[in-house]
Order: C-alpha cells, then sequence, then structure tokens
C-alpha cells in the first residue's frame, strides 16, 4: 500500500448497484467501478473512499499505473455471484477461476463446460438459468428485447471461439505423422437458445380510467 505525503493510497474495484438497469431488467444489475480509498497515516476517521475521478490517475500516477497493471478485467455487467445467495464464498471463488463472476455468465454454460467445472454445478446452473427467466418476467418488453439480443450475440461469439479452436488443432495435426495424432474426443455441445425465442415483443399500452 504506497504512501504519498503521509497519505495511504489503495485503488480497488467495488460492484455498485445500476438503478436504471436493474429497473430494466427486473433484477438487481451491478457495474465494477474502480474506487480510490485515502487515509492520513495514523488517524482512523480521516478515511475516504469514493469512485475514481481523473485526477486521481494523474495525481496518484504511479500508483494507478500499478493498479491497472494487476487488475483483470471484470467488466461484464450482470449480478454479481457474491450478491446472490445460492452461491456460497467458496464457489465464488471456484467459478471466478473459471471467469465466471455473474448470475448471466454462470447461466450460458453448457453442459459440455460443467465436466472441467465439477458436475457439482449443475444444479447452481440451473438455479441461475431460473433466476434470470423469472426476472425477466418482471422486466420491460424493451429490456427483455436487449437481453435476448445480448445472449445470441455471447453464444455466437462462443461458437466463433470454438470455430477458431478446432481451426488451429487441425493446422497443428497437419504437421504430426499420422501415428502421433491424438485420437479426437467428441467437442462439447455449443450453447444454443431456442429457435423459437421471440424478438418482437409487444409494446406495453395504458388503459385510461376516464368515464
Amino acid at each position: 500500500m504506497p504512501v504519498i505525503d503521509n497519505v495511504m493510497i489503495t485503488f480497488h474495484q467495488e460492484a455498485v448497484k445500476n438503478e436504471t438497469a436493474s429497473e430494466e431488467a427486473g433484477r438487481p444489475i451491478y457495474d465494477n467501478i474502480d474506487f480510490i480509498e485515502k487515509q492520513v497515516v495514523g488517524d482512523n476517521k480521516s478515511m475516504i473512499n469514493r469512485p475514481v475521478r481523473d485526477e486521481d490517475k494523474m495525481e496518484f500516477a504511479d500508483a494507478w499505473n500499478a493498479y491497472i497493471q494487476k487488475s483483470e478485467p471484470t467488466t461484464e455487467p450482470g449480478t454479481p455471484l457474491d450478491r446472490w445467495a445460492p452461491c456460497d464464498p467458496a464457489q465464488v471463488k471456484e467459478l471466478e477461476h473459471y471467469n465466471i463472476r455473474t448470475v448471466d455468465q454462470l447461466a450460458l454454460v453448457h453442459d459440455g463446460q460443467l465436466q472441467n467445472i465439477g458436475h457439482g454445478y449443475r444444479s447452481l446452473r440451473d438455479q441461475a438459468i431460473g433466476f434470470i427467466t423469472t426476472a425477466e418476467g418482471t422486466a420491460t418488453p424493451q429490456a427483455l428485447t436487449a437481453e435476448i439480443t445480448r445472449l445470441k450475440d455471447k453464444v455466437a461469439e462462443q461458437s466463433g471461439t470454438i470455430a477458431q479452436q478446432a481451426a488451429h488443432i487441425r493446422m497443428i495435426e497437419a504437421k504430426l505423422p499420422k501415428e502421433e495424432v491424438p485420437e479426437r474426443v467428441a467437442a462439447p455441445p455449443v450453447a444454443t437458445l431456442p429457435a423459437d425465442m421471440p424478438t418482437n415483443l409487444p409494446k406495453t399500452t395504458t388503459i385510461s380510467t376516464n368515464a
């Protein structure tokens, strides 16, 4: 923890609730925000903890640069696992190892990936799907349309990554003697969304009570 002019400086990240996004989605949505904590050495009452400002990055440039170099990207929006009751602290840490930090990401994990994480997480994954599905029942039509689009984009991205990895494997195998090429294992299924999932949702209407 760097001390500058007798002031201890710490940069860290906190999950801050996005009220607008939460209202639209019908469930808690959090954004990861960079914070700065400042405290005069020996004075516990002097501590300040607030979102980082541009002037902080310039005033404490060395500490800020050291922070961003060590920080992992955790900007995925959604409901953090550590704020979701069904997920205990140990599971939160284990899932972080697989870069799964939100309920949204957990809901997208397909059965093939569960083989690596552990079959004990199948029930938790299913609970995540149920949590999001239930929340969507209270969301606005506009928010539902946006969520469907986001999920489809995510699935398309995952499919593209798997295709690239498969092409890379074939390229490596082509350079090996035939007898040294390992036996292929069936690829895990790619997560897909139902083909009949609606994309055009009905608009809300207002019923007048005036006679």
